[in-house]
C-alpha cells in the first residue's frame, strides 16, 4: 500500500507569493498605467508598449533594436523579491519503492522513493491480460471501463501498429516465448537502460501471469529506475521508437546502420 501523503493547498501558496511578487510593480498598455492587482482596471489594449519596472524607476532610452529585445524579454522580478514557486509535479501513482513521474529520457519513468539496497523485490503485478497480437482487440473488449482508460493511457509507439489498441500492446507487451506477450499496466512505465546500466531485472512468470522486477544492485531516492527492453539496442527505434542513451550505446546515426543490417534489406 502506497504511503500516505500530506495535501497541500498550493493554490493558496501561489495567490500569497504573487500578491508579494507583485507589490514592488507597474505595468503600461500604451500610456495606461496599470495597478496588477487591481482587477477593475482593464487596459485599452492588448499590445505591451511600455516596460515592466518597479515603482520610481525611470525608463531608459532604448534604441530600437534594444525595445525590441526588451519587448520579448521576461521581466527580473525586483530586488529582494523572489521569482513565484515552482510548483512540484503530482507522480501518476507511488508504490512502497517508486513513484511515476516526468522523466529526462522523454515521457515518464519510475524514480525511486527511498534507498533500495540490492536483490529487493520492488514490485509484482498480475497481468491485465496476456495473448497476441491477433487476439489484443478481442482482449479490449473484455476490460472494464476503467481498465480501458488505463490501457489506453500508456505509451504508444505509431510506427509498430496501424491501430492505437494494437500499438499500445506491440510497445509495452512482456514476451513470452513464441508471439504471445503479457500487458502490466504499472511494469509498463520502467524506462529502458542496457545492461549494466539497468538498475533491475524481471522475471515473467507464464502460468501465473505475473511480474517480478528485483534490483540489480543498491538503488539511492530519486534515482531512475530502469529495466532493459531486450540485448540489442539497434532493435530499439524500431520496435519501440527511439535510441538508448547509455554510456556505453553508439550515437543514433551509428546505431542506425547497425539496425539497417539486423533488418536486413527490404
Amino acid at each position: 500500500m502506497a504511503p500516505q501523503t500530506e495535501v497541500v493547498d498550493y493554490g493558496a501558496f501561489v495567490a500569497d507569493d504573487f500578491t508579494k511578487w507583485s507589490a514592488g510593480w507597474t505595468w503600461t498598455w500604451n500610456s495606461q498605467k496599470v495597478d496588477p492587482r487591481d482587477s477593475s482596471t482593464t487596459p485599452k489594449s492588448r499590445g505591451l508598449s511600455g516596460d515592466c519596472k518597479p515603482q520610481g524607476e525611470q525608463t531608459p532610452q532604448l534604441s530600437p533594436r534594444e525595445a525590441y529585445i526588451a519587448s520579448i524579454s521576461a521581466a527580473v522580478p525586483p530586488a529582494g523579491l523572489s521569482p513565484p514557486p515552482i510548483l512540484p509535479v503530482k507522480p501518476l501513482f507511488t508504490t512502497e519503492y517508486f513513484e511515476v513521474r516526468p522523466s529526462p529520457k522523454g515521457g515518464l519513468g519510475a524514480f525511486a522513493t527511498r534507498e533500495i539496497p540490492c536483490g529487493t523485490v520492488i514490485h509484482r503485478e498480475q497481468a491485465l491480460f496476456t495473448g497476441t497480437s491477433m487476439e489484443v482487440f478481442y482482449l479490449y473488449e473484455q476490460l472494464s471501463p476503467d481498465q480501458r482508460r488505463e490501457y489506453l493511457g500508456l505509451h504508444e509507439f505509431k510506427g509498430v501498429g496501424g491501430h492505437k489498441i494494437l500499438s499500445i500492446f506491440k510497445t509495452n507487451r512482456f514476451e513470452f516465448k513464441g508471439c504471445e506477450g503479457a500487458i502490466f499496466l504499472k511494469s509498463s512505465r520502467f524506462n529502458h537502460a542496457c545492461h549494466p546500466h539497468s538498475t533491475c531485472t524481471y522475471t515473467v512468470n507464464r502460468k501465473e501471469k505475473t511480474i517480478k522486477i528485483t534490483a540489480l544492485f543498491d538503488i539511492k531516492e530519486g534515482q531512475e529506475i530502469t529495466i532493459s527492453y531486450g540485448p540489442y539496442p539497434a532493435n530499439l527505434p524500431w520496435a519501440y521508437g527511439f535510441y538508448c542513451d547509455c554510456p556505453s550505446c553508439p550515437p543514433p546515426a551509428v546505431a542506425e546502420e547497425e539496425a539497417k543490417m539486423l533488418r536486413g534489406p527490404g
